[in-house]
């Protein structure tokens, strides 16, 4: 097991991740920007994460735990937008912006302690 699989922020993110690509198999023709957007959002959480472990020195972990928390407010946006028009059920919209505060909450306790 690589280190960033031990991190509950990268479980939260790949949770996060299962539950946006229900939510894109899901959605009408006609969204294709909100499905691309929630995607791209998504994806990039987990992957951000997963570098900022990676990497050697304390300001670059930091740089990436912050595009990492920025992506999952992004998501969160999105998950928005999709409720406002309809695309999203009211449990996935809440279960998802359950899952990002609490990738954001573990992403910010990785920034203020880059190890």
């Amino acid at each position: 097991m690589l280190t960033f699989h031990k991190l509950d922020a990268y479980q939260f993110s790949i949770q996060f991740l299962q539950l946006a690509l229900e939510v894109i198999r899901e959605v009408p023709r006609g969204h294709a920007d909100d499905i691309d957007q929630l995607r791209r959002s998504a994806k990039s959480t987990a992957r951000n994460i997963a570098e900022g472990t990676g990497r050697l020195s304390p300001a670059d972990k930091v740089k990436h735990y912050a595009i990492a928390r920025g992506e999952a407010v992004e998501s969160a946006c999105s998950l928005d937008v999709m409720r406002l028009e309809g695309t999203i059920t009211e449990d996935r919209y809440n279960r998802g912006i359950a899952l990002l505060e609490r990738v954001i909450a573990t992403v910010t306790g990785l920034m203020n302690r880059p190890e």
